[in-house]
């Protein structure tokens, strides 16, 4: 009954029940898993301006999963989901720039989406920013004790600091 009203409020441009509906294609919840109705779906969801529906496009695009891979209308909609503030694109789209993958390394464009992501409190862009100028290796070692980023981490969750920031960072 709920997958009915869903699929109604769907085909009546309610871009939230786009996304739910893709998801369940995607995923084979309550229908045969159907790639091409996800897509359908995100698509339609993330063309309304929906943010987590523009990411999913970008990552089945990415992948190549539901049909053939594209990668520059990944990164189109990748994008378009980061520049509408969600932080885990904003942290893929780092992420990819920064280790080539798929496209050439731009650090500068890898820096500028996980600040972005560290921006929303993303702690997995925190952490990398912090490894980065910790390390010092793709971009200038900070000047001071490293940067403040990694204790941010830190304290928000102790698991996912490296043992490299252990000794380097007092946690108050």
């Amino acid at each position: 009954m709920a997958v009915e009203w869903i699929t109604k409020a769907a085909n009546a441009d309610h871009s939230s029940a786009q996304y739910a509906l893709g998801k369940l294609y995607r995923d084979g919840v309550y229908f045969e898993k159907d790639m091409d109705q996800a897509m359908k779906w995100f698509r339609s969801s993330a063309e309304l301006g929906n943010a987590y529906a523009a990411y999913q496009m970008g990552q089945l695009l990415l992948f190549g999963e539901g049909g053939s891979k594209d990668v520059e209308t990944a990164m189109k909609w990748l994008k378009m989901s980061a520049e509408k503030g969600n932080s885990i694109a904003q942290y893929r789209l780092g992420m990819l720039y920064l280790n080539g993958e798929e496209i050439p390394v731009q650090v500068d464009e890898a820096v500028k989406w996980l600040q972005k992501a560290a921006d929303e409190e993303n702690e997995w862009a925190l952490y990398q920013l912090g490894k980065l100028y910790f390390s010092g290796e793709q971009v200038k070692k900070d000047g001071g004790d490293c940067s403040p980023l990694p204790e941010t981490v830190c304290r928000k969750r102790k698991s996912i600091c490296p043992v490299s920031f252990g000794n380097a960072i007092p946690l108050r």
